[in-house]
């Protein structure tokens, strides 16, 4: 499909300028989304984006919000697009429908998964700005080379609602964070019905 092959393009190109094997990508297969990129999308201060989290993202009422929290300090500086890129993190995707642009930094592709220093960064545009970007996730990325089944994948969060996806063409498992974002359909879903289509 359209966004497979994007998404197979982009990271043949990070595999090419990287020392790290298998840096390859990490999306699933999106379905279209009528809903705007950019409406509703204003900053929103942690307080309430704690309290969406807790209360209106389903399931994960159980989850420990204090390791969100975390995620969310340790990522601020990366509201900044070119905070991330001096970091070492690239444009790995063009926009991903109901997802967006994936920053990644292969440098931090391994077993040794810190949730405070996520593989790649998300993006959409910014509101306020076409020209520039606005963070709405992290993601998790562990190549499948290092891993022999789901089982064997880190354990991140408490709870049953982080759950790895495996795009087996492109040879990575992953899992989102919607931190910075809302998502109504629950902070770890792999897409964003919010983010809308790009168009």
């Amino acid at each position: 499909m359209k966004q497979l092959i994007y998404l197979s393009r982009a990271y043949f190109y990070l595999l090419t300028n990287s020392l790290y094997i298998l840096l390859a990508g990490v999306l699933v297969v999106s379905v279209g989304c009528d809903s705007s990129l950019v409406s509703n999308q204003g900053t929103m201060p942690n307080g309430q984006i704690e309290q969406l989290n807790t209360h209106s993202q389903r399931p994960e009422n159980a989850i420990n919000h204090n390791m969100l929290g975390q995620i969310r300090a340790a990522t601020a500086k990366y509201h900044d697009v070119t905070m991330a890129e001096s970091d070492g993190y690239g444009q790995g995707t063009p926009f991903i429908p109901n997802m967006g642009y994936h920053y990644i930094n292969g440098g931090l592709m391994d077993l040794n998964i810190d949730i405070t220093m996520p593989e790649a960064l998300v993006y959409v545009h910014h509101p306020n700005d076409p020209n520039s970007r606005k963070l709405v996730a992290v993601e998790y990325l562990v190549p499948d080379v290092l891993v022999s089944s789901e089982e064997d994948l880190p354990d991140l969060f408490p709870g049953d609602h982080d759950h790895w996806h495996h795009v087996e063409d492109a040879g990575v498992w992953g899992l989102h964070a919607w931190v910075w974002y809302p998502n109504p359909e629950g902070v770890f879903h792999d897409t964003n019905p919010r983010v809308g289509t790009g168009d």
